[in-house]
C-alpha cells in the first residue's frame, strides 16, 4: 500500500476541513487547550496552517512546521499579515528552536503519518525539550481501535491484525461539500503512543475520544456511523 506524499491535489484538497475537523475534532480540540491568549504554541506538521490560523485569531503566538514544503507553502499564502512563524523541517530532527519556550506543542494527525516507531519517539523527546516547565503536548489522532470498527471511512487489508504496529491502512475523508480525500495512514498501538509519551517524562493528564453529540448528529447525519464507536483520540501531557 503506498503512501501518500501530499500531492498538490491532496494539499488543495486538504484546505476544505472535512466533517470530523470541523464538528468533532475542533470543539474538543479547543476545550481541551483552554485559553491561549499571549500563549506561545508550537505545531509539528502544521500542514496548511488550519489550527494555527484560529489560534492565532484567539490571540497565541503561533509558530508551525511541515516536513512538505508543499504545504507551507500553502500555509504562507494565508498567512498574509506575517503573524505566524512557518518553516519547512522534520520533526524527528535537531530543531532550530529555543528550549524551554513554548506553552503549548500540538502535533494534530501526525503520528500516523510517520512509518518508523522511532521518529515518534524522538519527535516526543523534541516535544519535551522544547515545552516550557508546566507546559503541555497535545496529541490528537486517528483512534487505535479504528481499523476494528469497520467504519465506512476506514479501509484495511485482510492481512492487518491490531498488534502490527505501523501497519498502513486508508482513510477516506468526507468534505461537506462532497468532495473526498484518500490517505494513507499507519497504525500504532495505544502502547505504541502512550509509552512514546511517557518515555520523555511528560506525564499524561488526559485521555479524550470525540464524538459527535446527539445535535450535531442531528445536524449532520453523515457523523452517526461515529456515535458509538471511537473514531479519534486526543491526549494531553505536561511537563
Amino acid at each position: 500500500m503506498k503512501v501518500h506524499k501530499w500531492s498538490e491535489e491532496q494539499v488543495k484538497s486538504a484546505k476544505k476541513p472535512n466533517y470530523s475537523k470541523l464538528y468533532v475534532i475542533a470543539p474538543a480540540l479547543m476545550n481541551l487547550i483552554g485559553d491561549v491568549k499571549n500563549k506561545k504554541i508550537l505545531e509539528i506538521g502544521c500542514g496548511d496552517g488550519y489550527w494555527l490560523r484560529i489560534l492565532n485569531k484567539k490571540g497565541a503566538r503561533c509558530t508551525g512546521f511541515d516536513i512538505s514544503k508543499k504545504q507551507i507553502k500553502s500555509a504562507e499564502s494565508e498567512n498574509k499579515e506575517k503573524e505566524i512563524k512557518y518553516f519547512v523541517a522534520d520533526g524527528s530532527e535537531e530543531i532550530n528552536l529555543e528550549n524551554n519556550s513554548f506553552d503549548v506543542i500540538l502535533l494534530e494527525h501526525v503520528i500516523l503519518e510517520i512509518s518508523e516507531l522511532s521518529k515518534i519517539k524522538k519527535i516526543f523527546k523534541q516535544t519535551q525539550k522544547l515545552l516550557k516547565e508546566n507546559g503541555f503536548l497535545i496529541v490528537g489522532d486517528i483512534h487505535p481501535f479504528a481499523p476494528e470498527t469497520n467504519f465506512p471511512n476506514v479501509e484495511v487489508e485482510k492481512e492487518y491484525n491490531y498488534f502490527k504496529s505501523g501497519f498502513p491502512f486508508k482513510i477516506v475523508s468526507k468534505k461537506p461539500d462532497g468532495s473526498v480525500t484518500r490517505y494513507t495512514d499507519f497504525h500504532w498501538t495505544v502502547q505504541d503512543l502512550i509509552n512514546s509519551i511517557t518515555e520523555t517524562g511528560l506525564k499524561i493528564t488526559k485521555i479524550l475520544e470525540p464524538t459527535p453529540n446527539k445535535k450535531t448528529v442531528e445536524k449532520y447525519p453523515y457523523l452517526k456511523y461515529r456515535e458509538n464507536k471511537p473514531l479519534a483520540i486526543m491526549i494531553k501531557a505536561q511537563k
